[in-house]
């Protein structure tokens, strides 16, 4: 089993759109882009974004230290033992975790908002 996360498209979706200079766009998404109502949404959208990215981080981060404690406290072989350790290394992951979840889940929400600003402030547009 490899520590190797998933690809998350969401993530490759907005890379590639932010990359896109709003020069290189065509006529109408051009001109919808250069009002400043849509610029600031969007450079809302890329701010959380951002700060989703710093909480993913942190999250990785502490999953590392779980990991490392999972080495050091492996799972014991007896039905009675596993039932144990199941119950402490779900304590441990919710103490080194819980404050960094919380942030990602809170940024994620942010961004979720931050993107239905966008498409607000896009509607109507040609």
């Amino acid at each position: 089993m490899t520590n190797e996360r998933p690809i998350d498209r969401r993530k490759i979706i907005f890379a590639a759109f932010a990359a896109v200079p709003v020069a290189a766009l065509p006529g109408p998404a051009r001109a919808s882009i250069a009002d400043p109502a849509v610029l600031a949404t969007l450079d809302g959208l890329k701010e959380s974004h951002r700060c989703m990215e710093a909480a993913d981080a942190l999250l990785g981060a502490d999953m590392v230290k779980f990991a490392a404690w999972q080495r050091l406290n492996p799972c014991p072989r007896s039905k009675r033992g596993t039932r144990r350790w199941t119950k402490v290394s779900r304590k441990v992951l919710g103490e080194l975790t819980g404050d960094s979840l919380d942030t990602l889940r809170e940024a994620q929400d942010r961004f979720r908002e931050a993107g239905k600003a966008v498409v607000a402030s896009m509607e109507g547009r040609p």
